[in-house]
């Protein structure tokens, strides 16, 4: 390599360490936090939440019935909010995947088990813990109904509002929220209102809640 080329290329990576510092010096060293400028986009009043007054911190999450990282995350989930009860208030929007073809039936059954007896938790709890049963059943519908019998639901309401279109409005907007905010995947999660970018451990999910609740 000539004298003259050596000094055009470190001439370049010099420039180059120049502008990085520079931009580090304006946006300083953590990476910028993705945060809701629009609460009311986030947790809407039909949203389905466990709450109290006296929680500091919010827990939402853009989730799909039939997602395997979800029902993997569940539990870890529900160990956090029994830990967090009272500090912690928990909210569950859909964001059914276009290619898992149960996912958007299934969010109808949470809805109708809400709407039917009170029971959409029930039910939300029982889709994670049987994703496995119905997730790649012919019948799904069938399914989703024994879990509403063994809830002790009227079943023919149950069906009635499963197989209705009195929820498709509400599960959309959940999507087009959820698009709003930059949610790509499932689950995705937002803790007072801040984008969580961290991994699904309990330990990483505890930090993050404790560092929002000071």
């Amino acid at each position: 390599m000539s004298q003259e080329i050596k000094v055009l290329v470190f001439g370049g990576i010099a420039t180059l360490i120049i502008t990085l510092v520079g931009i580090f010096l304006l946006t300083g060293s953590a990476p910028s936090e993705t945060v809701v400028s629009d609460p009311g986009t986030l947790v809407r009043d039909f949203n389905h939440q466990i709450a109290t007054d006296s929680a500091r911190v919010t827990l939402v999450e853009f989730g799909d019935f039939q997602c395997p990282a979800c029902a993997g995350v569940y539990p870890i989930v529900e160990k956090i909010r029994t830990d967090y009860q009272g500090r912690l208030n928990f909210v569950y929007r859909h964001f059914p995947l276009s290619q898992h073809r149960h996912a958007r039936l299934a969010a109808k059954a949470a809805e109708a088990a809400g709407s039917v007896g009170d029971k959409f938790w029930d039910m939300y709890s029982r889709l994670f813990q049987g994703q496995s049963e119905w997730s790649e059943s012919s019948n799904p519908r069938e399914i989703f109904t024994k879990y509403a019998g063994s809830m002790g639901l009227d079943v023919e309401k149950f069906t009635q509002v499963m197989n209705s279109e009195e929820f498709t409005d509400r599960i959309n907007t959940d999507i087009r929220d959820g698009n709003v905010l930059g949610v790509d995947a499932t689950p995705t999660f937002f803790i007072n209102g801040k984008k969580y970018e961290g991994n699904f451990s309990y330990d990483a999910f505890k930090s993050a809640i404790e560092a929002d609740s000071n």
